[in-house]
């Protein structure tokens, strides 16, 4: 996470001229460095899901950075097998997957150039707009070319949906957003 220390918005530096930090060394930067398998959406609703705990400076935090990786931590049938993002419905009246296993870093930013400020405990949100994640995307292109009732939006694009999934991940970088709960 990135911050303005509160010492130097205390004494009056303008946030343009400000060095932010880093919490690296502190425990909710500890709490958060392992690898975590999350559900952000189950039929329907939006779920939290603690990513860390603990104590960190206190200041305005502007941004987190987190990276997406590919689940091997479980078997083959887990849907999230060697999948570092999958997401289910319905596109066109048929069921749809799509999916990536690209690993990438993302850095959620806050709404407000002046962050979020944190005096104490505050409950911080990563939200990841849909309505981001699909700009520019036409769902009514996406085919089942393999005729399987399924359409399939991932990588080797077995229904030939691979534009569909390269529009995806670069709107992955900035569909995210950090906010405070």
């Amino acid at each position: 996470m990135m911050y303005a220390a509160q010492a130097d918005l205390v004494a009056g530096v303008n946030l343009g001229n400000i060095t932010f930090k880093s919490n690296v060394n502190t425990k909710l930067h500890a709490s958060t460095a392992e690898s975590k398998s999350l559900v952000l959406v189950a039929q329907g609703d939006k779920k939290y899901t603690l990513v860390g705990e603990g104590n960190t400076s206190k200041g305005n935090y502007s941004e987190v950075n987190f990276k997406l990786f590919k689940n091997t931590g479980t078997n083959e049938n887990d849907p999230m097998f060697k999948k570092s993002l999958l997401l289910t419905g319905e596109v066109n009246g048929k069921l749809t997957r799509i999916w990536t296993e690209s690993e990438m870093e993302i850095k959620a930013l806050t709404e407000s150039a002046l962050g979020i400020e944190v005096d104490g405990n505050t409950d911080l949100v990563m939200m990841f707009d849909m309505d981001k994640l699909f700009q520019g995307i036409d769902f009514k292109t996406a085919v089942d070319a393999d005729g399987d009732g399924r359409i399939e939006i991932s990588p080797n694009s077995p229904d030939g949906n691979a534009a569909i999934l390269s529009k995806i991940e670069s709107n992955l970088k900035s569909s995210v957003i950090l906010k405070k709960k």
